[in-house]
């Protein structure tokens, strides 16, 4: 199975359950990935 990981892996079947709530509906003028980005850069 180490040596067939990647070929593995990529053939799997992943079932993801996600349990999430909106806080504030809203428009955002910039994206939250760029904010992220940019935070490690000071």
């Amino acid at each position: 199975m180490k040596k067939e990981w990647d070929k593995i892996f990529a053939e799997s079947k992943v079932d993801i359950k996600v349990d999430a709530f909106i806080r504030r509906s809203g428009m955002r003028l910039k994206p939250y990935l760029s904010e992220q980005e940019g935070a490690g850069k000071e």
